[in-house]
């Protein structure tokens, strides 16, 4: 008996490990959208997304992070809130609350699409969101004929993030110079 309660511990361990690494590849996508490049080694991954450096974001904003990571992951949040130690019932309040939260962000974010943070959706929202960050139009130089390219090559599919967008106009710009003589 008692090893049976043993293996169902493990699995519920081993599904909480494998969810976190899931919701962590989530916030390491953010965090490459929001700062342009990959994080260091001593910079959070759950970040304060008002700022503009990575800081280290408030426990409650982790705690939106964290189920917020879980439902783009696809992951039940309640075994890995248990396996970080955060199911007290004041977690349990928190973890209503941080669901208000997320309910709240995702009809702004429906309303109010915003650079800094994303949703990750469809081809077509994820090409108006790209269409309309200016801040990664200036911070990679994409001027409006390059922007023009994309969306013609949007209607492919495939493409969803920012990510896919600048490896799409990557490719654009390596036919152009290999077009350009001199």
């Amino acid at each position: 008996m008692l090893g049976l309660f043993n293996q169902k511990q493990t699995d519920k361990s081993s599904y909480a490990k494998q969810s976190l690494l899931a919701i962590i590849r989530v916030r390491f996508r953010a965090f490459e959208r929001k700062f342009g490049r990959t994080p260091k080694p001593d910079e959070p991954l759950f970040f304060d997304e008002l700022r503009s450096q990575p800081t280290k974001a408030s426990p409650d904003d982790v705690r939106t992070q964290l189920a917020e990571g879980a439902r783009i992951a696809r992951v039940r949040l309640d075994p890995i809130l248990q396996f970080l130690g955060l199911d007290s019932e004041k977690a349990q309040h928190k973890s209503r609350v941080v669901k208000y939260r997320l309910a709240k962000r995702a009809h702004h974010l429906r309303a109010h699409p915003s650079p800094s943070i994303r949703e990750e959706s469809g081809s077509s929202l994820g090409l108006k969101q790209f269409l309309a960050d200016k801040e990664l139009h200036s911070r990679y130089g994409i001027t409006r004929n390059e922007l023009g390219m994309l969306s013609k090559v949007a209607f492919l599919g495939g493409a969803q993030d920012e990510r896919d967008y600048l490896l799409v106009l990557k490719m654009i710009r390596g036919r152009s110079e290999a077009k350009t003589p001199g």
